[in-house]
C-alpha cells in the first residue's frame, strides 16, 4: 500500500513510518505542517531543509502546508489531496492515545476519502520509547516545557540516561505525549535504519517505481479488469477510452505530431522486432549505429540472415564497424571473443573528461552509406552502458526525410534522461519501455509511429483483436493491426500513472537531479587510484585495474547493500566501441530516487576496496 505520513521530525512520527514500512507499505510523501512564514514547522520549529533532507533519505516527496492556525485544517486536507495524486491511499500519524488528536486526524482523512492509520495507537508509551532506543535511530531534545523540565535538558541526547532522569519527575510522561518535550531525529540515523539500501541498476529496470504506479495497478485489478474492444457493456467502453487516453498521453509526452499512433507491446524488444522485421524484407538495406543493445543487435543479425543488407555507421576513421560481426557485405559472422581479448589490456575511456562531451559522429559518412536500396535508418539514441547520446539525431531525421527513408529510434534509455521531441527528431517511429526511465512497470512498451509507416508494417503476431472478428486476416486499421491478443491493460494504466507523476514533479527536475548525481559519482570515482571511469548523464561505467569487477560488485552489495550490474549488460556492441569488451564493466545508473548520500557511500565503498587489496 502506498501511504503518506504526517511527519513532525520527532521520534513518534518516525516510528509510525518505520512500522508501516516494515509491514510492506510504500512511503510516497511526508506532510510537514509549516508556518505561514514558510520557514519552520509548527510545534518542533525545524527548518525546511531538515525535512527536505529526510524526504531525500526516505526516497519520497515532501509536502509543506505553509499556513497560519486559522487555515490549518484546510491546508492539511489540501496536502492530503496532493498525496492522493501521488498514489497515497492512507495517511499515517504518530499519535498514540490522546482522543482529541486521533479524532482530528480521522476527520481530516475522512474529508478527502483517504484511510487514517495510527500504528502506535493505544500502545504502552514506555514500550514505544523502548522500541526507539533499541533501534539504531538517534534523536535529541529539540523543545521542552520549561514548567516541567529543566532548561539544561534542551539539546540532550534522547537516550536511556535522559529517560531515567525524567522518570523521576512527577507528572512527566515518559513519551512526552503531553508536550513535556519534543525530539528531532538525526537524519543520518534515519538513513542507516530506513535508507541504507542503494539501488543503482536503473538502466536495467527502475526501482522504486513512480509513486502511483502500484496503486493504479491494484485499483485496476480490483475494479476495472474488463475486456476492451470485446465487451459490449459500458464499463468495457469506458476502459477503452482510458486506454486511448494513455496512448494520447504518451504521444504528448514525446511531443509527437497528430499523425502518429501509439502501439503497445509487451516489451521494447518486441517493439524493435515489429518495426524492423515487420517492415524490411529480402533485398532491402538498413543502416544501424554501432552502440546497439542486444534487443536490436540480434534482430539485425536475424535480418542479415534473411538477406537484408546491413550497414554500420561508426565513428569517423574507426575500425569498429565490423568488430561485432555486422558488415555491409553479405558475410555472416558472430562476435569473435578471442579476436578481441587483447582489448582487455588497454585502458578504457582514457579520453574521458569531466566535461562529458559525447563522441561526435561524421554525418557525411552516414550519407555515404545511403543507397537506393536503403529503406530504413535505425539508431540507439542513448546507449545503455555509458549513456552516450547521439547528438546528430535531429540531423539524421532531416536526411531521412529528404531521402524518403524511414527513421526508427531506440529511445528506451533516453526517457527521463533527455527531453524528447519526436517532431524535432523527425523520427518515423520512437520506441520506449515502461520499466526504465519512465519509472513504470515491467511488461509494457510502446512504439509511437507515424501512421504511414505503421500501415506499411506487417504484423508479427496474429490473433484476436476484437475487431473484424469474422475475417481470417488481421485488420488493417490501427492500432488493431499490430496489437493481437489480450492487451496488458493494468500495465498500460500504470504507464499513464508514471507519466502523471513525472509531469507533477517536472521532467527537467528529474533529469537535472539524475545528471547532477551522475556527474558527482564519476568525479568521485575518478579521484580513486586504480579506477577507470566513463559515462554521461546518470550513467557511470567503472572498471578496476587491480580488481575483478564481478568480485567488487559482489562485495559492495554484501557489505554496503549497493545493488548494481556487472559484465556486458546486454550490449557487447557498445563495449566494443568503448574498448571494454569482453570483460565489460561495473555499471552504476542513478535514478530520481537516489541521493547524494548514495553517491558518497558508493565512492567510499570503492575507495575502501581499492585501498584494502
Amino acid at each position: 500500500m502506498e501511504f503518506v505520513a504526517s511527519f513532525s521530525g520527532g521520534k513518534d512520527s518516525l516510528m509510525a513510518i518505520k512500522q508501516t514500512l516494515e509491514r510492506g507499505g510504500r512511503l510516497v510523501a511526508i506532510i510537514v505542517s509549516t508556518r505561514e512564514d514558510m520557514k519552520t514547522s509548527w510545534t518542533h520549529g525545524l527548518d525546511k531543509e531538515y525535512y527536505k533532507k529526510v524526504a531525500d533519505i526516505l526516497r519520497c516527496e515532501v509536502i509543506f502546508t505553509d499556513t497560519d492556525i486559522d487555515n490549518y485544517e484546510k491546508e492539511f486536507e489540501a496536502a492530503l489531496e496532493k498525496s492522493k495524486k501521488l498514489g497515497a491511499r492512507a495517511c499515517v500519524f504518530g499519535d498514540i492515545d490522546i482522543l482529541q488528536h486521533l479524532s482530528w486526524n480521522k476527520r481530516r482523512c475522512d474529508n478527502v476519502c483517504i484511510e487514517c492509520i495510527h500504528p502506535l495507537m493505544f500502545k504502552n508509551r514506555s514500550e514505544i520509547v523502548e522500541d526507539f532506543l533499541n533501534s539504531d535511530l538517534k534523536a535529541k531534545i529539540k523543545k521542552l516545557d520549561e514548567n516541567k523540565l529543566a532548561k539544561d535538558m534542551l539539546g540532550r541526547d534522547f537516550d536511556r540516561e535522559f529517560i531515567e532522569s525524567i522518570k523521576k519527575i512527577e507528572g512527566v510522561d515518559v513519551c512526552g505525549e503531553n508536550g513535556e518535550y519534543h525530539t528531532v531525529v538525526d537524519p543520518y540515523s534515519i538513513r542507516k535504519v530506513l535508507g541504507a539500501e542503494i539501488y543503482v541498476d536503473n538502466a536495467s529496470t527502475c526501482y522504486p517505481k513512480a509513486p502511483g504506479v502500484s496503486t493504479r495497478v491494484s485499483e485496476f485489478i480490483d475494479n476495472e479488469s474488463f475486456s476492451i474492444n470485446r465487451g459490449t457493456y459500458m464499463k468495457a467502453y469506458n476502459l477503452s477510452s482510458k486506454v486511448i487516453d494513455v496512448r494520447d498521453k504518451i504521444a504528448k509526452f514525446l511531443h509527437a505530431p497528430k499523425d502518429y499512433v501509439t502501439i503497445f507491446s509487451p516489451s521494447a524488444t518486441e517493439a524493435i522486432n515489429m518495426n524492423l522485421r515487420g517492415y524490411l524484407s529480402k533485398g532491402d538495406e538498413i543502416i544501424v549505429d554501432e552502440r546497439m543493445h542486444n534487443s536490436s543487435w540480434r534482430t539485425v543479425e536475424y535480418l542479415k540472415n534473411k538477406d537484408v543488407s546491413v550497414k554500420i555507421w561508426s565513428e569517423k576513421n574507426g575500425e569498429k564497424s565490423s568488430s561485432f560481426g555486422l558488415r555491409s557485405d553479405s558475410k555472416k559472422e558472430s562476435i569473435d571473443i578471442e579476436k578481441h581479448s587483447s582489448l582487455n589490456d588497454k585502458p578504457l575511456y582514457e579520453s574521458e573528461n569531466l566535461e562529458e562531451e559525447n563522441k561526435k559522429y561524421d554525418i557525411s559518412e552516414l550519407k555515404n552509406l545511403i543507397t537506393e536500396k536503403t529503406k530504413l535508418v535505425f539508431i540507439t539514441l542513448t546507449d545503455n552502458i555509458t549513456g552516450h547520446y547521439l547528438e546528430e539525431a535531429e540531423e539524421i531525421g532531416r536526411i531521412c526525410e529528404e531521402k524518403n527513408i524511414y527513421y526508427v529510434i531506440d529511445g528506451v534509455q533516453s526517457i527521463c534522461e533527455r527531453e524528447i521531441n519526436i517532431e524535432k527528431l523527425k523520427a518515423d517511429a520512437f520506441i520506449l519501455s515502461g520499466h526504465i526511465g519512465l519509472m513504470g512497470p515491467e511488461g509494457i512498451a510502446a512504439s509511437v509511429i507515424k501512421e504511414d509507416m505503421a500501415k506499411n508494417i506487417d504484423a508479427l503476431i496474429y490473433g484476436g483483436t476484437g475487431s473484424q472478428s469474422n475475417s481470417p486476416n488481421m485488420p488493417e486499421s490501427l492500432p488493431d493491426k499490430l496489437e493481437a491478443g489480450t492487451m496488458s491493460t493494468p500495465m498500460i494504466m500504470a504507464m499513464g500513472a508514471a507519466i502523471d507523476y513525472i509531469e507533477s514533479v517536472g521532467l527537467r527536475n528529474i533529469i537535472g537531479k539524475k545528471h547532477s548525481l551522475g556527474k558527482k559519482l564519476r568525479a568521485g570515482l575518478k579521484d580513486i587510484d586504480g579506477t577507470i571511469v566513463s559515462g554521461h548523464g546518470s550513467f557511470c561505467s567503472l572498471s578496476m585495474k587491480n580488481q575483478d569487477d564481478a568480485m567488487v560488485a559482489f562485495n559492495i552489495d554484501a557489505s554496503r547493500k549497493i545493488m548494481t550490474r556487472v559484465g556486458i549488460q546486454c550490449s557487447p556492441c557498445t563495449h566494443m566501441v568503448e574498448g571494454s569488451f569482453p570483460n565489460g564493466s561495473i555499471r552504476f545508473t542513478l535514478g530520481y530516487f537516489n541521493n547524494e548520500y548514495d553517491v558518497a557511500e558508493i565512492i567510499d565503498a570503492i575507495k575502501y576496496i581499492e585501498s584494502s587489496f
